[in-house]
C-alpha cells in the first residue's frame, strides 16, 4: 500500500484510511499477508483482481483474503477506509467476496477509524484477533438467490461491451446521460430519476440522493458523465433532470413538472421503454 494514508490503531487490529484526493487515488496490484476488507466510507472505490472486477459504493464492501493480488482504483471524493485481519480470522472464503456494509457496520467502523492515531504505514500490521467481525454479526454476506425461485441466468455486460453502447452516436442524450450515471454511480434507477436540476454539484461531480429507509447518500460521478450533463440541462435551472419527450396530460406536482416547458419528471417505466428500445439490436 502506498504511503498517501493513515493507519489508526485499535487495540490488536487496523484501519488504513485515506483522504480523498482531487485526482482519486490508484493503488496497483499487491497483496497482503492479513485478510482485507475494502470498503469506501464515502465515493466510489474499484478493486480488480484474477476474479473480477467490483465497483463498491458505501453499501457494499469486499473482503479480500490474505494472498490475493488486488489492485484498487479510488475515484474522486472517495474516502477510502479498510480493516486488515489477520488470515487465522475471520470468515474462511478462499475468493474476493461482496459483503453487505449496515449501518451498524459502517458506524462501527468510522469509530474504530478515528480511535487511536498512529504514524503512516505501509500497510497494516497482522491482526491477532478481529472484533468488527467475531464480536457482532455488522456484516452480512451479500444475499444468496432464493432457491425456491428460478434460478437467475442472466449474466453480467462486459465493460467493452457497455463503453460500446454508451458510445453509439445515435443513441438519445438522455437515455445516453442516464445510462452513463448508472454505469458510474451505481445508483438505483429511481434515485437517478428523482433527481432535480438544482441537486448536482456540477463542478464536485456529485449530488445528493435518498435511498432506501428515506438515508442521504452522496453519488459521484466520472467524467464522462460530467461532459453530458450540460447538454441535458441546457439552460435550465430548477425542475427534475429527466424530462419527457412532451408536456404532462394529467395533472401532477409541481416538483415533477419543469416550470418552463411543462414537461413531466421521467417515469421508471417509460425510461425502461427507452431502454428496450435503445438495446433491442445489443
Amino acid at each position: 500500500m502506498s504511503r498517501n494514508g493513515r493507519l489508526h490503531s485499535y487495540g490488536d487490529g487496523a484501519i488504513f484510511v485515506a483522504e480523498p484526493a482531487s485526482a482519486g487515488r490508484r493503488y496497483d496490484r499487491h497483496r497482503h499477508a492479513e485478510h482485507q476488507l475494502a470498503w469506501a466510507a464515502s465515493g466510489i472505490l474499484t478493486v480488480s483482481s484474477a476474479d473480477g472486477t467490483w465497483v463498491l459504493p458505501p453499501t457494499r464492501a469486499l473482503w479480500i483474503p490474505a494472498g490475493i493480488v488486488h489492485a484498487m482504483d479510488a475515484d474522486r471524493h472517495t474516502t477510502v477506509c479498510c480493516p486488515y485481519f489477520d488470515a487465522t480470522r475471520g470468515p474462511r472464503w478462499t475468493r474476493p467476496t461482496v459483503v453487505a456494509i449496515s449501518t451498524l457496520a459502517r458506524e462501527l467502523i468510522l469509530h474504530l477509524a478515528a480511535f487511536h492515531r498512529v504514524p503512516v504505514l505501509d500497510r497494516a500490521p497482522v491482526l491477532d484477533r478481529a472484533p468488527v467481525l467475531d464480536r457482532a454479526p455488522v456484516l452480512d454476506r451479500a444475499p444468496a438467490p432464493d432457491r425456491a425461485r428460478a434460478p437467475d441466468r442472466t449474466r453480467a455486460i462486459a465493460r467493452a461491451d457497455v463503453e460500446d453502447f454508451l458510445a453509439r452516436e445515435d443513441l438519445e442524450l438522455r437515455i445516453k446521460v442516464l445510462a452513463r450515471m448508472l454505469y458510474e454511480t451505481a445508483a438505483r434507477a429511481s434515485e437517478i430519476l428523482a433527481l432535480d436540476v438544482g441537486d448536482l454539484d456540477l463542478r464536485n461531480r456529485c449530488a445528493k440522493v435518498r435511498r432506501k429507509g428515506n438515508a442521504i447518500d452522496v453519488i459521484v460521478w466520472r467524467t464522462g458523465t460530467a461532459r453530458l450533463l450540460p447538454r441535458l440541462i441546457g439552460g435550465r435551472t430548477k425542475g427534475p433532470l429527466f424530462l419527457t419527450d412532451r408536456q404532462a396530460r394529467v395533472q401532477l406536482a409541481a416538483a415533477d413538472l419543469d416550470p418552463a416547458t411543462g414537461r413531466a419528471r421521467l417515469s421508471y417505466r417509460r425510461a425502461a421503454e427507452l431502454f428496450t428500445t435503445a438495446t433491442a439490436n445489443c
